[in-house]
């Protein structure tokens, strides 16, 4: 399969994350002015009320999404990381967030933009694509301490990197998965993840498609992938991947994320990294089309995925979506060695929030020592068009 029909292809289904909703939905609200130099970090004051919206620092013009959880024993700080969006929805540029709160999530402080979305010049675009206008953009982001990594690289973030062209034809989509990946920062701390080297952690069968979209794939920043997946037998065929969550629990670390292997065929799968042997591999298929489809049969996949611990045991929150919309969130009880879920009933859902002028609910993030409860996002179809609502609700 060409480049170009990887690109028709996979836009269907990766309508996820704060820059796949439709490009015809409304523009951003205002700018809002960060803070003075030399006045410190930004932060944000809480209320303590639930629900209400999650007031995060340093936020862009069409605001935030993506959000994602991660607590340091060391310090009892709470991380988070989250997108930010300027300009309208589907076409706008994303960049990666980092935040940390002193009270369990009530207020917040910016650390910094990780990962800031680039402008793209015409001569450092692929040749047979190039266009005036043209980005990077970094967006679902996933975050986490892994005691069992070396020292200096316990802390590990993760996004989804992809190459945004405007054609300047409404009609198609200008995000160029097969010019995409799923990138890593490791660190000693999260605030040295602002500065740590950007490298590849997983491509799949469309960075590879061809001699040409790989060699440009291999000069961008972070050179050629520490994992293969389509040199995989398990997890060769899928195209793409996105929207990862991250855990890590006795020696060894998870990556649940979407798993795009064709129009009815996208997988949530789970994947681990031996620290004994340093090796990635598949782990098990979570859920796919049919397990959607089970629940009501409009459904079309499921994506947004996110894992966390509660006491002892651990979970999987998911978002089903359709119609190019995330429709709630379930959260599922999740057997990591066996890479199964050991029932597909749903312990919790949360559904699409009931306003009309919300276009999706989705993309949530629980963690068990925040203050927060499970957080979600919503997209409105006007003003700033992605906030974020911590609803106090407890897993």
């Amino acid at each position: 399969m060409k480049p170009w029909a990887l690109t028709v292809a996979l836009a269907a289904a990766l309508s996820a994350g704060c820059d796949g909703t439709s490009s015809d939905k409304p523009d951003a609200g205002s700018d809002d002015a960060g803070p003075p130099d030399g006045a410190g970090p930004e932060c944000t004051e809480g209320t303590g009320a639930f629900p209400r919206p999650l007031e995060l620092p340093g936020a862009e013009p069409n605001g935030v999404f993506d959000p994602n959880l991660a607590y340091d024993p060391a310090s009892g700080r709470l991380w988070i990381t989250y997108s930010g969006v300027t300009g309208p929805a589907g076409s706008g540029l994303v960049s990666t967030h980092l935040a940390y709160s002193d009270d369990g999530g009530d207020s917040w402080c910016e650390a910094g933009i990780v990962n800031p979305a680039a402008v793209v010049p015409v001569d450092d675009q692929p040749a047979d694509k190039a266009q005036p206008d043209a980005h990077w953009s970094h967006e679902v982001s996933a975050l986490a301490v892994d005691p069992g990594a070396p020292p200096e690289a316990r802390w590990r973030l993760i996004w989804h990197r992809y190459l945004h062209i405007d054609d300047g034809n409404a009609a198609t989509d200008d995000r160029h998965f097969e010019h995409g990946w799923i990138a890593q920062r490791r660190a000693a701390t999260p605030e040295e993840l602002l500065t740590a080297e950007e490298t590849k952690l997983f491509s799949g069968l469309a960075y590879h498609v061809d001699s040409s979209v790989e060699a440009y794939n291999d000069s961008v920043a972070g050179g050629k992938p520490d994992k293969r997946f389509d040199q995989d037998p398990d997890l060769g065929s899928c195209l793409a991947f996105s929207e990862p969550g991250l855990l890590a629990h006795a020696g060894t670390l998870y990556v649940a994320m979407f798993c795009y292997r064709g129009a009815t065929e996208q997988d949530i799968v789970l994947v681990r990294l031996s620290h004994t042997t340093g090796e990635w591999s598949y782990a098990g298929t979570l859920l796919d089309v049919a397990d959607a489809q089970a629940i009501n049969p409009a459904l079309e996949n499921f994506n947004g995925a996110d894992l966390f611990a509660t006491g002892d045991e651990h979970r999987l929150v998911i978002t089903p979506a359709a119609g190019g919309a995330y429709l709630g969130c379930l959260t599922y009880e999740l057997d990591l060695a066996q890479g199964t879920l050991p029932t597909k009933v749903a312990l919790h859902g949360i559904e699409k929030t009931p306003d009309p002028a919300v276009f999706q609910t989705g993309a949530c993030a629980y963690h068990e020592q925040s203050g927060t409860g499970m957080i979600v996002g919503d997209t409105f179809l006007s003003g700033v068009q992605f906030r974020l609502v911590a609803t106090g609700e407890t897993l």
